[in-house]
Protein backbone atom coordinates (compact mmCIF):
# COMPACT_ATOMS: atom_id res chain seq x y z
CA UNK A 1 0.00 0.00 0.00
CA UNK A 2 1.11 3.57 -0.90
CA UNK A 3 2.22 6.11 1.63
CA UNK A 4 1.38 9.98 1.53
CA UNK A 5 3.54 11.90 -0.50
CA UNK A 6 4.41 15.05 0.39
CA UNK A 7 4.45 17.56 -2.18
CA UNK A 8 5.38 21.36 -1.86
CA UNK A 9 5.88 24.54 -4.51
CA UNK A 10 7.31 27.49 -4.72
CA UNK A 11 4.37 29.98 -5.74
CA UNK A 12 5.05 33.91 -6.33
CA UNK A 13 5.98 34.69 -2.70
CA UNK A 14 7.69 31.45 -1.90
CA UNK A 15 4.91 30.15 0.08
CA UNK A 16 4.04 26.77 -0.25
CA UNK A 17 1.54 23.32 0.17
CA UNK A 18 2.29 20.36 2.03
CA UNK A 19 0.49 16.91 2.84
CA UNK A 20 1.66 16.79 6.33
CA UNK A 21 4.46 18.67 7.55
CA UNK A 22 6.90 21.62 6.09
CA UNK A 23 8.84 21.05 3.17
CA UNK A 24 11.28 23.67 1.99
CA UNK A 25 11.35 24.54 -1.26
CA UNK A 26 12.80 27.07 -3.87
CA UNK A 27 11.53 28.83 -7.03
CA UNK A 28 10.58 26.92 -9.57
CA UNK A 29 10.94 23.39 -7.70
CA UNK A 30 8.51 20.74 -6.59
CA UNK A 31 10.32 18.83 -4.15
CA UNK A 32 8.57 15.82 -2.06
CA UNK A 33 9.77 13.07 0.06
CA UNK A 34 10.80 9.63 -1.15
CA UNK A 35 9.03 6.86 -0.27
CA UNK A 36 10.82 4.04 1.77
CA UNK A 37 9.50 1.34 -0.14
CA UNK A 38 11.67 -0.42 -2.80
CA UNK A 39 8.29 -1.24 -4.74
CA UNK A 40 8.23 2.10 -5.84
CA UNK A 41 9.82 2.61 -8.94
CA UNK A 42 9.03 6.23 -9.78
CA UNK A 43 6.32 9.22 -9.88
CA UNK A 44 3.57 10.76 -11.80
CA UNK A 45 3.75 14.92 -11.83
CA UNK A 46 0.40 15.80 -12.88
CA UNK A 47 -0.49 19.28 -13.73
CA UNK A 48 -4.10 21.09 -14.58
CA UNK A 49 -5.35 24.34 -14.38
CA UNK A 50 -8.22 25.09 -12.42
CA UNK A 51 -10.88 24.17 -15.10
CA UNK A 52 -9.29 20.87 -16.02
CA UNK A 53 -9.03 17.69 -14.80
CA UNK A 54 -5.53 15.36 -14.38
CA UNK A 55 -4.86 13.21 -17.05
CA UNK A 56 -2.30 11.07 -18.86
CA UNK A 57 -1.71 13.64 -21.07
CA UNK A 58 -0.39 16.29 -19.14
CA UNK A 59 1.75 14.29 -16.73
CA UNK A 60 4.92 13.28 -16.56
CA UNK A 61 7.03 10.32 -14.87
CA UNK A 62 10.20 11.04 -12.83
CA UNK A 63 12.58 8.48 -11.89
CA UNK A 64 13.26 7.04 -8.26
CA UNK A 65 16.35 8.29 -7.12
CA UNK A 66 18.18 7.54 -3.68
CA UNK A 67 17.67 10.84 -2.07
CA UNK A 68 15.30 11.59 0.47
CA UNK A 69 13.56 14.26 -1.12
CA UNK A 70 13.08 14.45 -5.03
CA UNK A 71 13.11 17.32 -6.27
CA UNK A 72 12.20 18.43 -9.94
CA UNK A 73 12.56 21.72 -11.95
CA UNK A 74 9.18 22.94 -13.42
CA UNK A 75 10.37 24.84 -15.64
CA UNK A 76 10.80 21.98 -17.92
CA UNK A 77 7.10 22.22 -18.04
CA UNK A 78 6.43 25.31 -17.95
CA UNK A 79 8.31 25.63 -21.61
CA UNK A 80 4.99 23.91 -23.10
CA UNK A 81 2.13 26.09 -21.24
CA UNK A 82 0.72 29.44 -21.62
CA UNK A 83 0.34 31.77 -18.32
CA UNK A 84 -1.96 31.08 -15.67
CA UNK A 85 -2.09 29.20 -12.90
CA UNK A 86 -1.95 26.08 -12.32
CA UNK A 87 -2.06 22.94 -9.74
CA UNK A 88 0.44 20.07 -9.60
CA UNK A 89 0.28 16.52 -7.91
CA UNK A 90 2.23 13.52 -7.45
CA UNK A 91 1.11 10.21 -7.35
CA UNK A 92 3.68 6.79 -6.84
CA UNK A 93 4.18 4.54 -9.31
CA UNK A 94 5.28 0.70 -8.06
CA UNK A 95 7.58 -1.79 -10.63
CA UNK A 96 3.84 -3.59 -11.46
CA UNK A 97 3.26 -0.19 -12.80
CA UNK A 98 0.27 0.60 -10.97
CA UNK A 99 -0.41 4.13 -9.19
CA UNK A 100 -0.81 5.27 -5.68
CA UNK A 101 -3.40 8.29 -4.99
CA UNK A 102 -2.55 11.55 -5.77
CA UNK A 103 -1.12 14.15 -3.03
CA UNK A 104 -2.38 17.26 -1.93
CA UNK A 105 -1.98 20.18 -5.18
CA UNK A 106 0.18 22.53 -5.10
CA UNK A 107 -0.26 25.71 -7.04
CA UNK A 108 1.90 28.12 -8.87
CA UNK A 109 1.31 30.86 -10.91
CA UNK A 110 2.92 31.56 -14.39
CA UNK A 111 3.17 34.63 -14.85
CA UNK A 112 4.80 36.19 -17.85
CA UNK A 113 8.05 37.64 -16.10
CA UNK A 114 8.21 34.48 -15.48
CA UNK A 115 7.62 32.86 -18.94
CA UNK A 116 10.24 35.41 -20.43
CA UNK A 117 12.88 33.75 -17.94
CA UNK A 118 12.42 30.60 -19.58
CA UNK A 119 14.84 29.05 -22.50
CA UNK A 120 12.97 28.58 -25.93
CA UNK A 121 10.79 25.85 -26.45
CA UNK A 122 12.14 22.92 -28.41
Amino acid sequence: MFKKIIIGATILFTAFVSISETINTSPFKLRWTNLNDNNVTGYYIYWRQINWSYNDNRRLFVQKTNSQEIEYDLRNIFIYLSNGGYFFAVSAVDSSKNEGKLSLEAYYLLCPHVRDSLPNRQ
